[in-house]
């Protein structure tokens, strides 16, 4: 656990020490299955170990939004999405994923043993939630395009760069991806074959190149 971020700069026994403190555990879900409900969590923070997970919800006609993509390092918890209505919000694993949940107060407060890498783990803490943050910014950013043209081109540009290459492979299917960008799976379908055949993108499955922008 020691070479996740969160725990960057620790030894073995000081994880431990630190989880001890935290009063964190660590949960094993297998695919599919519910992680965290934001409509019954507790203050819990959750951070991604291992796997990959999403959160998303359901419209009355059974649509489905995907309103985060959780990888390795990334953090989650009901003080960063707050729902209003009946809606339910669900954080749950796409694949097999193993996540670390501790109280937040536990983390933010100095514990009664005052563990000397109490300030690095907050430093550690606070990177990750400044990385959720440029995440969260960049989906919006996407979102606020248009057309599904302007939204997938954004989205590939971001991958693009995070890539450092104009070749990449899609972390998500393609219908997850249009749950992703909050547009029809068929029209979406559509615009991608005709970026291809307007030259501006070369797509073959979850496999992308950017040709011209």
């Amino acid at each position: 656990m020691q070479n996740t971020a969160l725990f960057r700069g620790f030894q073995d026994f000081e994880v431990q020490k630190m989880l001890k403190c935290l009063g964190g555990k660590v949960k094993n879900c297998n695919t599919n299955e519910t992680i965290m409900s934001y409509n019954e969590a507790p203050d819990y923070l959750y951070v991604v170990l291992a796997g990959t997970a999403e959160l998303a919800t359901y419209d009355y006609d059974g649509n489905k939004t995907i309103l985060e993509r959780f990888t390795p390092d990334s953090v989650f918890g009901d003080m960063f999405f707050k729902p209003s209505g009946n809606d339910e919000f669900t954080v749950y694993a796409t694949t097999s994923c193993d996540v670390l949940c501790f109280n937040y107060d536990n983390a933010i407060n100095q514990c009664e043993n005052a563990c000397t890498r109490h300030k690095l783990f907050l430093d550690n803490l606070f990177r990750l939630l400044s990385k959720k943050l440029l995440s969260q910014s960049q989906h919006i950013e996407i979102l606020t395009k248009r057309t599904i043209r302007d939204k997938l081109m954004s989205y590939f540009e971001h991958q693009s760069a995070e890539k450092g290459s104009f070749s990449f492979s899609l972390p998500m299917s393609l219908s997850s991806l249009a749950d992703f960008l909050s547009i029809d799976r068929s029209a979406m379908q559509r615009e991608i074959k005709r970026l291809n055949d307007d030259g501006i993108i070369i797509s073959k499955g979850k496999k992308i190149v950017i040709v011209r922008k």
